[in-house]
């Protein structure tokens, strides 16, 4: 599986993103021709996931939750396609069950205002197998300033190199980050109605962070906002 155009094509199958240019995105990858895996598989899962925020037609969406609820009933979650394997799984400090629980507390300090689930009661992480990470998502705003976001928190990979998720060369913005991190920063799709903004910070705690928003581009929170989010202290899996 080589082509990204044929792994978003299969996440859009598996979990619609009615507000994502499936197409505009599709034809950027095959300008690009990107064929690494792990590129591949973070792209699809940021679709997966994002897809998960948008609503089939006629329904409401629900009023901002309170992200931290302990008493909320538990979410349904976007799936990956079931042709894409599960990864090893990372051993950490902690079991998936905490750090879940660790994860999801963090959120009220980090998510904007008002930053609500629309398929469960609160925004919630949760482990995805097929990436070997932990996942949230939400929709934040009104009107036409709404966007939707996705936070990806995974093992780095070992010699991985800081890069960006869609683009290469001019397109791809470096951000230095206090106590060593580095975040990656694109925007594509900016030919679209609604561009994706990816932010990847490569944290010294061999943890990585992965944020994804999509909207108007005024709507979009600036890429050294989602580079502070992802380098907030909690949201390491090292403890």
């Amino acid at each position: 599986m080589d082509d990204l155009s044929t792994l978003l094509r299969a996440a859009s199958d598996n979990a619609p993103p009615t507000g994502i240019d499936l197409d505009g995105l599709i034809t950027l990858d095959r300008r690009r021709r990107r064929t690494r895996w792990v590129t591949a598989a973070a792209a699809v899962a940021v679709i997966a996931v994002l897809g998960a925020v948008h609503l089939s037609p006629g329904r409401p969406r629900s009023s901002p939750a309170e992200v931290s609820s302990p008493s909320a009933a538990p979410c349904t979650h976007a799936t990956m396609p079931s042709s894409l394997p599960d990864q090893p799984v990372t051993p950490l400090p902690e079991t998936q069950e905490a750090a879940v629980a660790r994860l999801t507390a963090e959120l009220p300090a980090l998510l904007p205002a008002g930053a609500r689930s629309t398929r469960c009661p609160r925004v919630e992480f949760y482990y995805e197998p097929k990436g070997d990470d932990y996942r949230a998502s939400a929709w934040v705003g009104t009107g036409k300033d709404e966007y939707s976001l996705a936070i990806m928190v995974s093992p780095a990979t070992p010699g991985a190199v800081p890069h960006c998720l869609n683009a290469d060369g001019e397109a791809c913005t470096r951000i230095g980050q206090p106590g060593g991190a580095i975040a990656m920063a694109d925007l594509v799709g900016t030919d679209t109605a609604k561009p994706q903004r990816s932010v990847t910070v490569f944290r010294p705690d061999r943890t990585t962070v992965l944020i994804a928003v999509i909207g108007r581009t005024k709507a979009l929170p600036p890429a050294t906002r989602l580079a502070t989010i992802g380098s907030a202290p909690g949201l390491t899996l090292y403890p």
